[in-house]
């Protein structure tokens, strides 16, 4: 079961032409649109160490190097809080909320567009403790590496902690398309319907072939991309994936060994 964590009303919410779930809608009478967001918890919001430098600890210098972790972890320092990178294969039934989404550059290729698709990170929250065990002890949580799928038995299996901040990337008809179609139902991404340069479905669309789009980060110098946190109306723009990931593995006239991720 996947969320947004969003109502969306008026002639702007209109479910754009695809068989992708939508959040649930309601229609009012008022023309404009209203978009209403919720805070999941405190856990979902960035956390930021200030390190208090009125302490002196001046004779620690000449053996800083001496010190064991425990010693270290007391002593003010700038503290990096980085976002551990994880493969989707290692989040299928494991519940988190997605705080930021980010379309970076695409590669170049020989499409009449000049790009790939491109792919979109995903920064996440992974749920609370409880909710781990408890999907665990259902037998919901897998994980998929290369081509084999084993259930994880118990919490100290998984490859992050409960309410870790992480990133997944991902470029497909799946989880980017998913993203993409609640974009531009909110009002947050403007897609033409057709480009000269692309044919296709419009929500598989290069960003750089996108109208506008609300919110960006920068990419290098000179270069804004589409990244989205927050809601038109200001509050927070979140995914809550109560069941994680699922994975649909097939096989067509391109590919013996296909696999695609959705949000469960």
């Amino acid at each position: 079961m996947v969320a947004v964590i969003a109502t969306c009303t008026g002639p702007h919410c209109a479910t754009v032409g695809t068989d992708i779930p939508m959040a649930t809608r309601t229609k009012s009478a008022d023309s404009s649109p209203v978009v209403d967001a919720e805070i999941v918890d405190e856990a979902a919001k960035p956390v930021v160490y200030s390190p208090r430098f009125d302490q002196d600890f001046s004779n620690l210098v000449p053996v800083i190097h001496e010190l064991r972790p425990d010693q270290l972890d007391e002593i003010p320092a700038l503290t990096i809080d980085g976002l551990q990178v994880v493969q989707k294969g290692w989040l299928l039934g494991v519940p988190f909320t997605v705080t930021a989404v980010t379309f970076w550059t695409p590669a170049a290729d020989k499409s009449p567009s000049g790009y790939r698709m491109g792919y979109v990170s995903c920064e996440a929250t992974i749920g609370d403790l409880n909710t781990l065990e408890r999907q665990i002890a259902r037998g919901r949580v897998l994980e998929r590496n290369d081509n084999e799928t084993r259930v994880i038995k118990d919490i100290d299996e998984l490859a992050f902690y409960p309410g870790e901040r992480i990133v997944f990337n991902d470029e497909s008809t799946g989880i980017r398309r998913t993203i993409v179609n609640w974009l531009v139902q909110y009002n947050m991404a403007q897609i033409p319907d057709s480009h000269p340069q692309y044919e296709g479905n419009r929500l598989d669309m290069p960003w750089p072939l996108w109208d506008s789009f609300i919110e960006s980060t920068s990419q290098g110098e000179g270069v804004q991309v589409p990244h989205f946190t927050k809601l038109p109306n200001g509050n927070p723009f979140l995914i809550r994936a109560s069941r994680g990931l699922r994975v649909s593995e097939y096989s067509n006239d391109y590919t013996a060994d296909g696999v695609t991720y959705y949000f469960g």
